[in-house]
């Protein structure tokens, strides 16, 4: 192979010195050199340029191994970005479950002074049932319908405790399903702490990575007396980057395990959100219950409206769809017939508003006469009432509605059809 070939295949920085050097010799050999001692010391140069060559393609493979560590370091950074992302999502989700569990701490609260109320006016009418035994002989026949009253009502009681003891377990379910839902955040938390640890790890090998590459840069410019050292050198590096490759692989696991506990965490949160929805769906039926007695009197005060009975129905219409109204009557106004159209909810927000409003529209189109609307509730911010102020939305605080003494409005109700959209009791 001539001097010319080898030096082709040299990198550009390293032609020019060889090719002076090679120059230099030979003009000293020329002098004072044999041609045997001039062909070794050239077998010696040759031997030493294919070192040369060797070293120079492995500092090629190093680089780009460096390259494909550096991309794998910022996909793994990208990667922690999103996971962090997630974890205040996490986090904003947590606090929106705090926020539905005080408005529910707050709704049993009022059902306990509601019950609390209860049993005041049970007493009451206890007493005054023994001031009537003792000064009207007479009025036995009207005691008896008092008792059976009071025996109606007492009934009336004993269902509301066994309701308030069953809300009662719903709420101490929820709160071990909260106790639950910390201790996964709390894991998740363990788990992000160990992934940084190992992204500091991963940090602190990349900057001995770039310290060995300084060294490797010094080593290449004394590259003739250096020869050795710098593959040494070289040795270390491959051993660094083939740990580093080792550590990728670990800190890749833990990120898809950690990816395991936080989709167990969103299925946690789920089964959550289900069982604080059957709670609130127990407060807005004992809502409904205890309205339908209530109402009739409110009605004909703020409407005019003659309605002997309230109840649940669905409203089927011609073209198959129906939906639920939840408090539905019939009656007249200036004696020609009308209907009253209404919804119970125990905290009222302006996307309930909208949702009743959207189903009068449609109701009132398939009805044969006029129909007035409303809604019942326990709780209402003042920017709601507002909102059904603006809408021409009567709203009814529970509390507020006259009380309707003794007497029952049953649930049940005449299956007949009532209007060209057929009809059905819940």
């Amino acid at each position: 192979m001539q001097y010319a070939d080898i030096l082709e295949q040299l990198p550009e920085e390293l032609r020019l010195p060889v090719q002076k050097l090679l120059e230099r010799l030979r003009e000293e050999l020329l002098d004072s050199v044999k041609r045997s001692d001039f062909e070794r010391l050239e077998a010696a140069v040759t031997e030493l340029t294919e070192q040369v060559r060797n070293l120079a393609e492995a500092q090629a493979r190093t680089e780009a191994s460096l390259k494909e560590l550096a991309q794998a370091h910022k996909n793994l950074e990208a990667r922690v970005e999103k996971l962090t992302e997630r974890v205040e999502e996490l986090a904003q989700a947590q606090a929106r479950t705090e926020a539905s569990l005080k408005e529910l701490a707050q709704a049993h609260k009022n059902l306990e002074a509601r019950v609390e109320k209860l049993t005041q006016r049970v007493e009451e009418l206890a007493q005054a049932q023994a001031r009537t035994e003792a000064r009207v002989e007479e009025l036995a026949q009207a005691q008896a319908r008092t008792e059976a009253s009071l025996k109606e009502l007492a009934q009336t009681h004993k269902n509301l405790e066994a309701r308030v003891e069953k809300l009662t377990e719903r709420v101490e379910e929820l709160a071990q399903a909260q106790a639950r839902t910390e201790a996964r955040l709390e894991e998740l938390a363990q788990a992000q702490a160990r992934t940084e640890a190992r992204v500091e790890e991963l940090a602190l090998a990349q900057a001995r990575t770039e310290a060995s590459l300084k060294e490797l840069a010094q080593a290449h410019k004394n590259l003739e007396a250096r020869v050795e050292e710098l593959a040494r050198a070289q040795a270390k590096t491959e051993a660094t980057v083939q740990d580093l490759i080792r550590g990728q692989l670990r800190i890749e696991k833990e990120l898809a395990s950690l990816s395991n506990q936080q989709a167990l965490f969103s299925k946690e949160q789920k089964d959550m959100r289900r069982e604080l929805g059957g709670i609130s769906h127990t407060i807005g039926f004992t809502l409904e219950n205890q309205s339908y007695p209530r109402l009739p009197a409110a009605l004909k005060k703020d409407f005019g409206v003659e309605i002997a009975r309230l109840y649940p129905r669905f409203l089927v219409y011609p073209d198959g769809r129906q939906d639920q109204i939840n408090i539905y009557g019939e009656g007249t106004k200036g004696g020609k017939p009308v209907y009253a159209l209404g919804e119970a909810k125990a905290q009222l927000g302006k996307r309930d508003i909208d949702s009743f409003l959207q189903l009068v529209r449609r109701a009132v189109k398939a009805l044969p006469a006029p129909a007035v609307s409303f809604m019942v509730t326990y709780l209402a911010e003042p920017a709601v009432e507002e909102y059904a102020r603006q809408k021409g939305l009567k709203v009814y605080w529970f509390h507020a509605l006259p009380e309707p003494g003794f007497t029952r409005v049953r649930r049940s109700h005449p299956g007949r059809k009532t209007h060209p959209a057929s009809s059905s009791s819940l």
